[in-house]
């Protein structure tokens, strides 16, 4: 009898061991639930703040694309006004080079005249 009260003692205090041990390795939990809600919350946050910055960027993006457009739409504009002007003065050239020898023989004519 005295063999099975010092069985129940020991199983009795083993037991309270237990719920101490248990009662540590929950509250460690607790810590470790928390702190991984925590780290979660900052990587979320961060996240919300890269989110925010590439947003930023996406709409900074889009309106340098479009003054960029702009802008090449205004040089194509150009180059075809260049070109329109090059073939006048391409045109210009030849009417003048092909009046160069009546001017030639006006002014021998002119020179005769007042000479």
């Amino acid at each position: 009898m005295t063999d099975t009260r010092n069985l129940l003692s020991g199983l009795k205090e083993y037991k309270e061991n237990l719920n101490k041990h248990l009662s540590t390795l929950r509250c460690q939990y607790q810590q470790l639930k928390n702190q991984s809600l925590e780290q979660q919350q900052t990587a979320l946050k961060q996240t919300d703040n890269d989110l925010e910055s590439a947003n930023n960027s996406a709409i900074a993006a889009n309106q340098l694309s479009e003054e960029i457009a702009n802008l090449l739409e205004l040089t194509q504009q150009e180059l075809e006004r260049t070109y329109s002007d090059y073939q006048v003065y391409q045109e210009n050239q030849v009417a003048a080079k092909s009046l160069l020898p009546t001017i030639v023989h006006l002014t021998k004519q002119a020179d005769n005249a007042c000479g």
